[in-house]
């Protein structure tokens, strides 16, 4: 992102606002909220799948390997990581709602007129990407090493915070924190 001044993002603000207030909006479905809240913990649970996976071909090496086993181990121990996974998904969506819902409140043009916003979503996609990455790792490590079935969702519980402390973070850092929060009240009185 180009150097910004206060008067680019109090212009930016006002803009936001300004469409927030003023336009014949869509209040945000659910559904539209929880298919962007559930995409991280879905691609989540899917790699804590494929590790669990692979954790049962690392476990039977040595013996047959079929799937009344892999249904055995299934049910005995490999649904730990993964309800592990789920809980901790759920949590990353219950604390995302919010800002979700505030994001989708926002109308779409101005969105994409905002300099702020475009940033934010920048950020939001770089961390994810983040993220992504070192839950493949883990799930592809399980190959090697059984324990990293169980890191993803230890990575899942970081990145509740970890995204939360990020955007916190910058939209502090650009002086956005009343507005945000302005806004915030806004939609709980829809």
């Amino acid at each position: 992102m180009s150097e910004l001044s206060v008067k680019d993002v109090n212009a930016d603000l006002s803009l936001l606002v300004d469409r927030f207030i003023n336009s014949d909006r869509m209040i945000p479905s659910f559904s539209e909220i929880a298919k962007r809240g559930l995409f991280v913990p879905f691609i989540s649970v899917v790699l804590s799948l494929i590790s669990v996976v692979l954790f049962y071909f690392t476990l039977m090496a040595e013996r047959t390997i079929s799937l009344p086993g892999f249904r055995d181990f299934f049910m005995e121990e490999g649904w730990y990581p993964i309800a592990a996974t789920l809980f901790t998904g759920f949590c990353f969506f219950v604390m995302s709602y919010t800002n979700l819902m505030l994001y989708v409140a926002i109308p779409n043009d101005a969105r994409n007129k905002s300099i702020v916003i475009r940033h934010l979503k920048g950020i939001i996609k770089k961390t994810v990407s983040c993220f992504i990455v070192l839950v493949s790792l883990s799930a592809f490590l399980t190959a090697f090493e059984p324990v990293f079935a169980f890191v993803i969702p230890g990575l899942m519980f970081m990145f509740v915070f970890v995204i939360n402390i990020v955007v916190s973070a910058e939209i502090n850092r650009l002086g956005m924190g009343f507005a945000i929060e302005k806004i915030g009240k806004l939609i709980k009185k829809i």
